[in-house]
């Protein structure tokens, strides 16, 4: 089920489905750069649960963000909860398959899920 569309993206909630794509994606050192490191599948397995159950209680969280033209996932985009100087923020984040990266794809989905 699409829940936002722009132009290139589909984002969506994520499903189990999901599960083998995410953790390819999170086992890429060049999709985790800017993260924690490479993921395990267990770990990406505790990064889907964590993602879905803030998804059920209504909680800001990250959308699957599907490719329109291949309807591959590509990455996630969505809201992510950071302590700043010892307040809970909320910030816009996102990953991305490196194999799209340089094609705005980044910015259509921050500014979707942002609007």
């Amino acid at each position: 089920m699409t829940v936002l569309q722009t132009a290139n993206l589909n984002l969506r909630s994520f499903s189990e489905e999901d599960l083998d794509d995410l953790s390819a994606l999170m086992a890429n050192s060049d999709f985790m750069r800017f993260s924690l490191g490479v993921f395990s599948r267990e770990q990406t397995i505790g990064f889907l649960e964590k993602v879905q159950e803030r998804d059920h209680k209504g909680l800001p969280s990250q959308f699957a963000v599907i490719l329109r033209s291949t309807r591959r996932l590509i990455g996630f985009c969505g809201f992510f909860q950071q302590t700043v100087d010892e307040v809970e923020e909320i910030e816009i984040g996102y990953r991305l398959d490196p194999t799209h990266w340089g094609r705005g794809f980044a910015t259509e989905a921050a500014r979707i899920v942002r609007d």
